[in-house]
């Protein structure tokens, strides 16, 4: 066989056994193909059965993570009843505050609604037990705080007599620190969330300032029963000081508390619009009563500027505002005040030019109109110090009523040579009150005038004034009219004395123009009419001296000193006498010297100084 035939031969044996190996692999693939959809039959089938089993599962997965989260959830839940529960213990207890303070219930109280805050963040809202639990308790606990602000307010509001504080310079009932801390903080606790805090404030302090000024109110009524007010007989000074010690110590009250200055103006204009208005009521009620009544009750609207100033004078010392109200009494008070001045020398001089009849003047020779008027003035000298602030607006002189009165055009003490500062008050104030002196004694004079002699109406004059000047020892009057005033009334002493000396100085004439003689005993150059007119000289010296010893003790003088003053005044005889005598003594003008020598010159002497006895 050849090698070509051997190699067909191998090749169709290779053939050959390639296609026993290809219907092999065939059948192997047929097996497979068979088994392999056997398979995925089998897979199909199976993926049916678990795709139920695998949603299953998934959802128990979803179930698993929200039962975890649950639990966590119920865990965060029972955190926040738990802080819930004890916040709430504290809040629902009405003796909390008491235990852990204001400060720590305040704490508490912020802690729970910020808890409440912090649900209602975390999106549990759906969880309303709790928050309204913590809702509720909050609203408890704002109750108890109230009621324990309430409880201390009232304990230091409590109204109270100020005149046992004024009397011993004590400051009122102060707001111990604790209560003041709880307060304040209570205040700014609620200052955040509404009204209350400050309207209980206004309220509570209102009431007390209001209930304790009242019993006050009834001795500030004036009255007429007496004839002239006396200084501090009116309870307005009382008032007042009641009223400034109220401004200053609640000013401070409210600083403490509110501390901020809008906030303790408004609570300070709130908590007194009630006192100041009742403060109000009752000045107007005593300027009105001293309009009607300025004769004798008149004085007594200084005392109100006075006092209206310095309550107003604290008010703005405090950093506030006064109310318009009484700013407008003040006025009021002012203008009336600056009124008086005239009224009242138009009430004097109403008292000697009207009524009939002249003034009456009793034995001693003091007139009743002058002492009342004089009584009226020494008790306005008591005002000295309360004058000065008025007067110091007026114009010298602008107290003067027009027309100008009789008295001011008969005499007037006043010295245009006067150099003092006629702005000075004490200068404007000394010229006033002897003004009114003039006044009394010029008036006095021109209404006795006609009906006396002038030895008569010079004693009368001179007694009086001695009054006064007794006055001016004893008070005030003296102070206020000093030295300017001391020399004007001098003046209106010169002039009584003028009119003293003038009846003396009648005797006086019967002493003058006698001829000169020898006086000798060996004759006389006297004519027979020289020696009747020496005879009718001594005859009516001696009936005039006598008739002015009976008209002087008739005025039963009771000032050793003015009686010594006026015997002073007429001993200018003693030395005229004692030239007249000492020339006729001899009985040149008649043999019965004794006749009409009635007093030798010592007797006469004797007869003057026994006047001031």
């Amino acid at each position: 066989m050849t090698t070509e035939e051997l190699l067909i031969d191998v090749d169709e044996a290779d053939v050959a056994v390639l296609d026993d190996n290809l219907r092999s692999i065939r059948q192997i693939g047929q097996t497979m193909s068979s088994s392999l959809k056997d398979i995925q039959d089998r897979a199909t089938s199976s993926s049916r059965n678990i795709s139920p089993l695998v949603r299953s599962s998934k959802k128990l997965g979803m179930y698993h993570t929200n039962i975890v989260e649950s639990f966590e959830v119920i865990k965060v839940i029972k955190s926040y009843a738990k802080r819930a529960s004890q916040l709430e213990a504290v809040l629902n207890d009405s003796e909390s505050i008491r235990k852990v303070g204001v400060k720590g219930f305040v704490d508490i109280l912020n802690k729970t609604n910020a808890l409440k805050d912090e649900i209602q963040n975390a999106g549990l809202q759906d969880f309303e037990g709790i928050i309204s639990g913590l809702r509720s308790s909050v609203t408890e606990g704002l109750l108890y705080l109230r009621l324990y602000y309430d409880d201390v307010l009232a304990k230091y509001s409590q109204s109270f007599d100020p005149i046992p504080y004024l009397e011993k310079k004590e400051h009122y009932p102060i707001v111990q620190k604790k209560a003041l801390d709880d307060m304040r903080m209570i205040f700014h606790y609620y200052s955040k969330i509404g009204s209350f805090a400050e309207e209980r404030l206004v309220s509570q302090r209102s009431d007390m300032v209001r209930m304790s000024m009242k019993p006050l109110e009834s001795s500030t009524v004036p009255s007429s029963i007496k004839a002239t007010y006396d200084r501090g007989s009116n309870g307005i000074a009382t008032y007042s000081e009641a009223l400034i010690q109220f401004v200053t110590s609640e000013s401070q009250l409210y600083g403490a508390i509110a501390g901020e200055t809008d906030d303790v103006k408004r609570l300070f204009s709130s908590v007194f619009k009630q006192a100041f208005q009742s403060y109000n009521d009752v000045l107007n009620k005593i300027i009105d009563f001293s309009v009607t009544h300025t004769s004798g009750h008149g004085p007594l609207v200084f005392e109100v500027y006075h006092w209206v100033n310095k309550v107003l004078s604290n008010i703005r010392a405090n950093i506030f505002t006064p109310p318009t109200f009484l700013v407008e009494s003040m006025s009021k008070a002012k203008i009336q005040s600056e009124n008086f001045f005239k009224e009242f020398l138009v009430a004097i001089d109403a008292k000697f030019t009207e009524g009939p009849g002249a003034n009456p003047v009793g034995e001693s020779g003091i007139s009743s109109r002058a002492s009342e008027c004089l009584t009226r003035l020494t008790k306005l000298a008591d005002f000295h110090d309360l004058l000065y602030p008025v007067i110091q607006s007026i114009d010298s002189g602008g107290w003067y009523p027009h027309p100008k009165p009789l008295w001011a055009q008969t005499f007037s003490t006043v010295s245009g040579s006067l150099s003092a500062d006629k702005a000075d008050p004490r200068f404007l104030l000394s010229s006033f009150f002897s003004d009114v002196l003039d006044a009394i004694f010029v008036n006095l004079e021109i209404k006795n005038k006609p009906l006396l002699k002038k030895e008569n109406l010079g004693i009368m004059l001179l007694v009086n004034i001695s009054v006064a000047e007794e006055f001016m020892k004893k008070t005030k009057l003296g102070l206020v009219l000093g030295q300017p005033g001391t020399d004007r009334l001098e003046k209106l002493k010169k002039r009584a004395r003028t009119y003293f000396r003038d009846a003396w100085s009648s005797c006086a004439q019967y002493l003058m123009d006698v001829t000169v003689i020898n006086g000798s005993a060996h004759g006389s150059s006297l004519t027979s009419k020289e020696r009747e007119a020496i005879k009718e000289k001594f005859k009516n010296f001696n009936h005039e001296f006598e008739e002015r010893c009976k008209a002087f003790k008739s005025y039963r003088i009771t000032d050793p000193k003015l009686k010594k003053y006026l015997v002073d005044e007429i001993s200018f005889l003693v030395p005229l006498y004692g030239r007249f005598y000492d020339k006729h003594s001899g009985g040149d003008f008649t043999k019965n010297a004794s006749k009409y020598i009635k007093f030798d010159k010592s007797q006469l002497e004797q007869a003057i100084r026994s006047l001031a006895n």
